[in-house]
């Protein structure tokens, strides 16, 4: 009986692309099924269980969930009786790696913050564990893509009340662009005081530096026996990467009253 002739090299190498590419097809199918079976747990892997680690109490109906996109609906964070923070949607994209998904950008539709100023230092409320940490490294603006669709925000203060409106996108630490306004009935600083004074001008950040351009108007300000009627700053103003120095110019312009300080600047 004659021997049956060796598979020729070309032959071989067939059989073993075929195999490797079985391989491979078994491996994305398995892949496949992997996300789609624990698609929700990717949602929260990053929003959940960050919340619940930080203590942060939070309730969110899920809109969507995709290996690359998570959609929710009606945030509130804190006390949902007088809550610190809500937004009507929020809808983020995440790219998978080998390990957890990453954030690649956070879209935010009617946000609405709550916080108070006293004493020196901000809060808000249930928002705190996550926004002032115990980390000893300085001040960074997160590595992160955001969009604000119409987020407002009031703030009680020591110096009076004021509301805060803020739509813009782009990177946080280089590339957000966008408007930012704030108004208050009156403001009190020791003995001097304001009446109506609003602020409003354009935010940007480039490389990781927030800066401010518009002007603050007021129609009244009182101080040391002095008052300036309906007046207004230009200010173009810039802030370190840890928001712990300010520098700029201004100018300031009242009814019957002018005076220019082209080189104003200084420092907190």
């Amino acid at each position: 009986m004659a021997e049956e002739p060796e598979p020729r090299p070309a032959g071989r190498k067939r059989r073993l692309l075929l195999r490797v590419l079985l391989a491979a097809l078994v491996l994305a199918v398995v892949a496949a099924a992997m996300l789609w079976f624990t698609r929700k747990e990717i949602a929260h892997d990053i929003i959940g269980d960050a919340l619940r680690e930080a203590g942060v109490e939070a309730t969110y109906t899920v809109e969507q969930i995709s290996p690359d996109q998570q959609v929710l609906r009606n945030v509130v964070i804190g006390d949902p009786a007088q809550p610190d923070f809500t937004a009507s949607r929020v809808e983020i994209d995440t790219q998978l790696t080998l390990g957890l998904p990453e954030l690649r950008q956070v879209r935010v539709i009617d946000p609405r913050l709550f916080g108070t100023f006293s004493d020196g230092s901000f809060s808000f409320g249930a928002l705190d564990p996550l926004i002032f940490t115990d980390d000893e490294e300085p001040f960074a603006l997160p590595d992160l893509d955001l969009a604000i669709i119409d987020g407002r925000g009031l703030i009680e203060s020591d110096y009076g009340r004021f509301g805060v409106r803020l739509t813009g996108s782009g990177h946080l630490q280089d590339g957000f662009e966008g408007e930012l306004a704030l108004v208050s009935p009156a403001l009190a600083f020791g003995s001097c005081q304001s009446g109506e004074t609003s602020l409003f001008g354009r935010v940007n950040i480039s490389d990781e530096r927030p800066s401010f351009a518009g002007p603050v108007r007021f129609d009244r300000f009182e101080c040391g026996g002095a008052t300036i009627a309906d007046g207004a700053v230009q200010l173009d103003t810039g802030a370190s990467r840890d928001l712990a120095a300010l520098s700029g110019n201004y100018s300031l312009r009242s009814a019957g009253y002018q005076r220019r300080n082209v080189d104003g600047s200084g420092q907190l």
